[in-house]
């Protein structure tokens, strides 16, 4: 499943210092509204990946959330 490839690649592209960030990754498909979420059980994940005042965004994450992930489910 296509889904699960970008868990996949999020999972690997995760920067692992305790790896809960990078074991949390789920995704769950809606085939009603033809809805693909992707979410992270650790509620930091967004800091993580968008970046804070104080720290950088991760770009290996950002790429494939925002590229590589949409070309896979395509």
């Amino acid at each position: 499943m296509p889904h699960r490839d970008g868990v996949r690649s999020l999972a690997q592209a995760t920067p692992v210092r305790t790896g809960n960030m990078r074991a949390g990754w789920r995704s769950t498909y809606l085939p009603s509204s033809m809805q693909l979420r992707i979410n992270n059980l650790m509620p930091y994940w967004a800091f993580v990946v968008w970046g804070t005042r104080y720290m950088q965004a991760n770009p290996q994450l950002q790429q494939v959330l925002t590229q590589e992930l949409p070309r896979q489910l395509s």
